[in-house]
């Protein structure tokens, strides 16, 4: 073995110990354009390197050029795949232009091949002494494969890189999505689940400005409950006027900027969405609409890609559940309180009850009755009357002092309260009911009007006559509204309590009876 062979053999081996360690492909190009130079002794070079649709000059020796560009055209597009191998000098014009060989005084071209991609290559002069032999050819050749395996190799390591980061991203967001999601479906408070949602999409999604907003379908309006901008503590509440919410099928992520159309049909007044930086709207629905959240740029420099989108989709999926739930349970809350006060209600009825049958005399069933209706449900101004044949004489009364006032009802009045309770919730309205001037000026002011007739007939009454009440349970002020179990409560005191008075009354009578 001659030397020249020796020395190009342990060139060889440095190369090989080169090329099968992990370089990053810019240093990978220096080492082939050194190797190449080293095994070929070229009288003059160039490295090439692919750089979008173009090949640009990266070194060159000897003196030559630098600045120089050449498109990438079909037939270099199709090198790797149907060649693969170094051009010789006869193949150089299939390749290239008469310009670049006459520039660079190109003899020999070892390509640079990534997988199927021509990523670069070097283009030689001939040698310093002497020409191209089948020898130098097989050299060029066996560096030309070390340095695109190796390429392939630092490609392949790279895109098992990005594979596993993003592998991990996924992992890790999915881990996060599980966690809250927890967190949301065991959230009751649908205000508090708004705010624990935009901190959620807020993170998911890695946007800088998250708005979360609620759907009312009464108003036709999405108020903003959530908002949340990562570089500052702002809060925004805005209110947008929804639209057709029927166009957007069954998308869950719309784009503002590519499906202006769209949005615009779902928000009538979409300069809201400027205010709130939304470039992403995701619709909180499934049979219905009940939400909305707008994200904004991420502020991770990058647009979202589809495995965002798909976890935003699966947040919004878990959401609607979530905001359903507590929406759910808010009514059942409600249901069981008012099941509850009419419970206590009816509780207090039936005590009431036990206790005015214990009653031997009308005065005690009246103040008992009273005092009921103000301990139990915060009545401040009520009073009895009864008909003594003229007219309705006032008997036991509370919160105001009423002795012996009398009153009639006009036809209106009396048409209106028939057999049935009566109310009016509005204040001030005494003088519509009450022709006694005295009697209003005693009751002051009134929050609401409520008169339960109480029915009752002494002897015989024509069919062809209107025989009136017996006698009314008059509520004028209350501490609160009367909910719609307590008017039923007040009907039904009074209802009871008309034959108690009634024999009561007519046991007062029996002594003056015996009398005569």
């Amino acid at each position: 073995m001659n030397l020249e062979k020796s020395s190009r053999y342990e060139i060889l081996l440095q190369a090989i110990e080169v090329f099968t360690q992990r370089y990053e492909s810019a240093a990978l190009f220096d080492f082939a354009f050194s190797f190449a130079n080293e095994l070929l002794n070229p009288a003059g070079s160039a490295l090439f390197k692919r750089v979008n649709d173009e090949f640009i000059l990266l070194k060159t020796q000897n003196g030559m050029m630098h600045d120089y560009r050449i498109p990438v055209t079909e037939k270099l597009e199709k090198l790797p795949l149907f060649y693969g191998r170094p051009l010789s000098e006869e193949q150089l014009p299939d390749y290239f232009s008469p310009d670049f060989i006459r520039d660079f005084s190109a003899v020999h071209v070892i390509p640079l091949i990534n997988d199927t991609v021509l990523a670069g290559f070097i283009v030689t002069a001939g040698l310093a002494e002497g020409e191209l032999t089948e020898g130098d050819r097989i050299v060029s050749t066996m560096m030309m494969s070390l340095v695109n395996a190796s390429l392939e190799n630092n490609q392949r390591l790279h895109d098992f890189q990005s594979v596993t980061a993003e592998l991990d991203r996924k992992i890790f967001s999915l881990f996060v999505l599980n966690q809250s999601t927890k967190a949301l479906l065991s959230e009751r408070n649908a205000e508090h689940l708004c705010e624990m949602a935009t901190d959620v999409f807020s993170e998911i999604s890695g946007s800088r400005v998250t708005s979360f907003g609620l759907y009312d379908a009464l108003t036709n309006k999405l108020k903003i409950k959530g908002y949340r901008n990562v570089h500052s503590f702002q809060k925004k509440y805005a209110e947008l006027s929804i639209g057709e919410v029927q166009c957007c099928g069954v998308k869950t992520v719309i784009r503002v900027k590519e499906e202006q159309e769209l949005v615009q049909q779902l928000i009538q007044n979409t300069e809201v969405l400027t205010e709130l930086e939304a470039e992403y709207i995701i619709l909180i629905k499934k049979e219905e609409l009940i939400g909305m959240v707008f994200l904004s740029d991420s502020r991770q420099a990058s647009s979202y890609d589809s495995g965002t989108i798909e976890l935003i989709e699966t947040l919004a999926s878990s959401t609607y559940i979530a905001l359903s739930n507590a929406r759910h349970f808010e009514t059942l809350q409600k249901q069981k309180l008012e099941a509850e006060a009419k419970l206590d209600v009816m509780h207090l009825y039936n005590r009431l009850i036990r206790t005015i049958n214990s009653c031997r005399t009308t005065e005690e069933i009246l103040k008992l009755s009273l005092k009921t209706l103000e301990l139990g449900f915060g009545i401040k101004k009520a009073f009895f009357a009864f008909y003594n044949g003229e007219a309705y004489e006032t008997a036991a009364s509370i919160g105001v002092s009423l002795e012996k006032e009398r009153f009639l009802f006009d036809e209106d009045t009396n048409s209106l309260i028939n057999d049935e309770v009566y109310y009016d919730y509005f204040a001030g309205r005494l003088p519509a009911y009450f022709t006694n001037e005295s009697l209003c000026g005693k009751l002051g002011e009134s929050s609401c009007v409520v008169i339960a007739p109480i029915q009752g007939h002494s002897g015989y009454v024509p069919p062809d006559e209107v025989q009136p009440p017996y006698g009314y349970l008059i509520v004028t002020e209350t501490a609160e509204n009367l909910k719609d179990e307590e008017i039923l409560l007040i009907d039904t005191i009074t209802r009871n309590i008309t034959p108690l008075i009634y024999h009561l009354d007519q046991k007062e009578m029996l002594p003056k009876l015996e009398i005569r």
